[in-house]
């Protein structure tokens, strides 16, 4: 999984690990196709099916000692499956219901 470094104007760092580059990463393609509403009943059974795999992959692929976990707000909850592999593998805070979209 690739990992990226940001720094924040406090000068804090924080690292952010995405997923990229997976064997089939097309099927995350639904994500993009929900918000721009051209989903398909298809290509969301196929998203469904794979999604547990792809947290899978992420979880294993998170070292533990990282401090908080943060999920941006939505509506749907297409963010759960990877947002509960990570809180399943580490004592982190999960700081999800701090933040809004105001």
């Amino acid at each position: 999984m690739p990992v990226a470094q940001l720094e924040l104007l406090t000068g804090e760092t924080l690292e952010i690990i995405y997923l990229r580059k997976l064997p089939a990463l097309g099927d995350l393609i639904y994500l993009h196709s929900v918000r721009t509403g051209r989903a398909t009943e298809t290509v969301e059974k196929l998203y469904q099916a794979m999604a547990p795999i792809y947290a899978g992959h992420l979880a294993q692929s998170v070292t533990p000692g990282f401090d908080a976990i943060v999920s941006p707000p939505s509506e749907r909850a297409d963010a759960d499956v990877y947002r509960n592999a990570l809180i399943g593998k580490t004592t982190a805070l999960d700081l999800t219901e701090r933040f809004s979209r105001k």
